[in-house]
């Protein structure tokens, strides 16, 4: 995508990334607790980011449904 700067003098090129709407997850269990992973590395970081965790609750799941992503387990 291309963006024009008010003046009309600058272009500036940006990189439009396409939002995967499933999440894959990966269930592993951790000394007797299971957890789950998201299998993507880019969605991982970006939901570390947001969450502030390396793994899924069950409260940041219900709210990622909420939000229109499909959640799947491999």
């Amino acid at each position: 995508m291309l963006l024009l700067s008010p003046n009309n003098h600058t272009i500036q090129s940006h990189t439009i990334m396409q939002m995967k709407t499933t999440i894959s997850l990966r269930k592993r269990e951790v000394y007797g607790n299971e957890l789950l992973y998201v299998v993507d590395s880019e969605q991982a970081r970006a939901i570390e980011v947001l969450t502030g965790q390396k793994t899924v609750t069950d409260r940041s799941l219900g709210a990622l449904k909420k939000l229109g992503f499909t959640i799947t387990y491999v």
